[in-house]
């Protein structure tokens, strides 16, 4: 495609003068200085020379190169209506990582480049809808005193004037009362700009009494024992309670439920409409009774514990998924899918669920086939339990190598005849296979 693109991408002669820019050349924004971002690409000419409409390349850039960074810069030396098309493409999502370059590196941290870049070329805020600040597990804080080069660079760049910022992910291995003070305050400004709608915090022992600092929080991302205890703090703050349409949330431990739905915290599930859990089963139960408004809910849970669905009367796509990969040795197969026969029964009936997905990991088939797919058969087929169901699909995580050992594939045993009450009630049931390298749940479940 890009091939195609630079032939028809030739100067033709003088056409309409467009106005000059002011915004910065493009560079590899975390790697490269300003200085030598400019002097490394050549002004792009200022006069469409494009025999196409430009919608009509808009439309194809869109489709098959956002997130191509190398194609982008090409294309954006071509003409300045594309520098200024591509410059939004490439500036709107931005990750700073933690590069440990050692003492005698001479290149700069991904923070301080960009900073530089920022202070040479402020216009640049304005394409960044998406921010992330990533240690990548090399503790980009330690509690270091005093504030270093790293750290000041994040203040300029987090206090910046980010109008068009909707998304801003913090994976940082520290806890927050390590963070010097005055990055502390320029990510409380970063808190409060009004465009941010979705927040990600993965590991950052972060005070859940922060939440309410954000003006629109629709959506949210807890991961890594990420939620630490409401916090004293002298920082500017107000009180409002946090209603998400959206909640992913990972926890193992039962820490991020704890101090999330704690008493003090300004948490609220009452407009919740998508949840996803990953984790402690018996930590999420006494929760789920409080999202009332829930139409999507995902569960992963690493013990058969029940749930009850009574109250979630809105539902209708529903995700249950077991880990067979570690049983207990007391746990025979028949228990091991008892638990999500024993939550599936909890759904009010009638109920408005129209479609379920369960998710087997497992790299003994056997187990599979030896799970009670007469009971749920049975189940779901009730009188007047479940009158919108329209599909059941059922996902066997499994590893490659283990259907070649076992010379049989049992995924091609249990067609849809094996629910055959739910296949003479009109409902669409599917097999699907997810083949992985490794034993291991992988990220299906998001899907």
């Amino acid at each position: 495609m890009l091939k195609v693109l630079r032939k028809i991408i030739r100067p033709q002669g003088s056409r309409t003068q467009l106005p000059q820019e002011s915004d910065p050349p493009l560079s590899l924004i975390l790697n490269v200085s300003p200085k030598r971002a400019h002097a490394s690409l050549p002004p792009p000419p200022s006069i469409w020379t494009i025999p196409l409409p430009p919608d009509l390349l808009f439309s194809i850039i869109d489709h098959h190169f956002v997130g191509d960074q190398s194609t982008l810069r090409a294309l954006s030396n071509t003409c300045r209506v594309l520098a200024i098309y591509c410059r939004r493409l490439i500036y709107r999502s931005v990750a700073i990582g933690h590069r440990d370059r050692g003492p005698l590196s001479k290149k700069k941290k991904p923070a301080i480049a960009f900073a530089e870049l920022l202070r040479g070329f402020p216009g640049i805020v304005e394409y960044i809808e998406d921010l992330q600040i990533l240690d990548g597990g090399c503790r980009m804080f330690e509690g270091s005193r005093p504030i270093t080069e790293e750290e000041q660079s994040l203040c300029f760049i987090l206090t910046r004037p980010m109008k068009h910022l909707k998304r801003l992910e913090l994976m940082l291995n520290v806890v927050w009362t390590l963070i010097p003070t005055p990055l502390q305050e320029a990510l409380c400004t970063a808190f409060r700009l009004p465009s941010i709608c979705t927040l990600s915090i993965d590991k950052l022992r972060f005070p859940v009494n922060f939440l309410d600092l954000f003006q629109d929080l629709g959506h949210i991302e807890f991961s890594g024992e990420a939620a630490a205890p409401i916090m004293a703090t002298t920082l500017p703050h107000t009180t409002q309670l946090v209603k998400p349409e959206t909640l992913t949330l990972t926890d193992w431990t039962g820490v991020n439920v704890k101090y999330l739905f704690s008493f003090n915290s300004p948490l609220r599930l009452s407009r919740l409409r998508c949840l996803q859990f990953r984790g402690c089963g018996s930590a999420m139960s006494d929760h789920l009774q409080l999202c009332s408004s829930l139409t999507v809910l995902k569960l992963f849970l690493a013990e058969f514990h029940p749930q009850n669905l009574n109250a979630l009367r809105s539902l209708t796509f529903l995700t249950l998924s077991q880990d067979l990969v570690s049983p207990p040795l007391w746990a025979k197969p028949t228990k091991q899918f008892q638990w999500m026969l024993s939550t599936l029964a909890t759904c009010s009936q009638p109920n408005v669920i129209e479609g379920i997905r369960i998710i087997l990991q497992t790299p003994y088939l056997a187990r599979c086939e030896e799970s009670d797919w007469s009971g749920l058969d049975a189940l779901l087929t009730a009188p007047s339990g479940w009158p919108c169901l329209k599909s059941l699909e059922v996902v066997s995580l499994t590893a490659k190598p283990e259907i070649e050992w076992s010379g049989v594939d049992y995924l091609d045993r249990i067609s849809p005849p094996f629910l055959p009450l739910l296949v003479r009630c009109g409902v669409e049931v599917s097999v699907t296979r997810v083949y992985q390298c490794q034993t291991g749940f992988g990220d299906y479940w998001l899907s």
